[in-house]
């Protein structure tokens, strides 16, 4: 067989690659608990923007936000940012936890060990053990 199938491989990434999202929805769950109440309003008026801070959801207008506060524009910011993005990231940790629990490994394993001795010398199996 010329294409060999590498199902540790794919395992090992996975995992990997699963605790790279958890370690992203933290860091993000983070910024949260660190954020200051509030929203923020972007506006732009000939050429220059303008970023106005809403203490609540009724406060539809906010209030205008000086250049020398540019902390806080960012922290609202990356509230915006991290509101958005730890949906998406809870489900894709839920597909790569799916497919991880849906690993067909070990039937690869017995479906090469399941054939009689003589087969198993002709036929050159998907998955191969780690060396």
């Amino acid at each position: 067989m010329n294409s060999i199938l590498f199902v540790n491989e794919l395992g090992n990434f996975l995992v990997g690659y699963r605790q790279k999202l958890k370690q992203a929805r933290s860091e993000l769950e983070g910024e949260l608990v660190k954020a200051p109440q509030g929203s923020l309003k972007i506006v732009c008026k000939k050429k220059c923007t303008q970023f106005y801070y809403r203490k609540g959801p009724g406060d539809k207008e906010g209030s205008y936000i000086p250049r020398k506060e540019a902390a806080l524009v960012k922290k609202l910011a990356v509230k915006k940012y991290a509101e958005k993005a730890v949906g998406p990231l809870c489900k894709q940790i839920q597909l790569v936890e799916k497919m991880l629990a849906c690993n067909q490994e070990k039937a690869l394993q017995q479906a090469y060990a399941g054939l009689p001795k003589e087969a198993r010398l002709l036929v050159e199996p998907v998955l191969h053990e780690p060396e």
